[in-house]
């Protein structure tokens, strides 16, 4: 694994790495929320209208609140998504109940991930928006494989 800290620059490669998903130290017991709040340095108001969808190990989250992180959970964050689907995944959406089959389970979960870890992956202008503040926070990229 390296290590990807503040001097690291913004580069094109770097955006892929966050796509793919970035490993992140979790605080036991941390919930969504808490984790959201405490790596992209926001409040819980830039939180709720920055952050639409969650997608915790394949899974829509309705309640980060409450869901606790456990190490090997992979969790997807986006701004909003257009169209129908998007409106579907929208966390708390008025049609989330059109989403029944694909609510939040525990598939997904990464065996492989160091203890005390997750997978993080960020999209569209979460991504755009926060890069730097993950970087400034730190991460590993998993270089296995490659």
């Amino acid at each position: 694994m390296k290590f990807i800290g503040k001097e690291e620059s913004g580069s094109l490669i770097l955006t892929m790495e966050l796509q793919k998903g970035v490993l992140v130290p979790c605080l036991e017991g941390e919930t969504v929320t808490a984790f959201i709040l405490r790596v992209l340095n926001l409040s819980r108001e830039q939180m709720e209208k920055e952050v639409q969808t969650l997608i915790l190990n394949n899974g829509c989250v309705d309640e980060p609140e409450v869901r606790q992180l456990i190490t090997g959970d992979t969790l997807v964050l986006s701004g909003a998504m257009p169209g129908l689907v998007g409106a579907m995944l929208r966390s708390n959406s008025p049609i989330k109940a059109m989403r029944t089959t694909i609510s939040e389970t525990s598939s997904g979960r990464d065996e492989s991930v160091p203890e005390g870890m997750i997978r993080l992956k960020l999209f569209n202008t979460v991504l755009t928006d926060h890069k730097r503040d993950l970087v400034n926070c730190g991460f590993y990229i998993d270089e296995e494989g490659r």
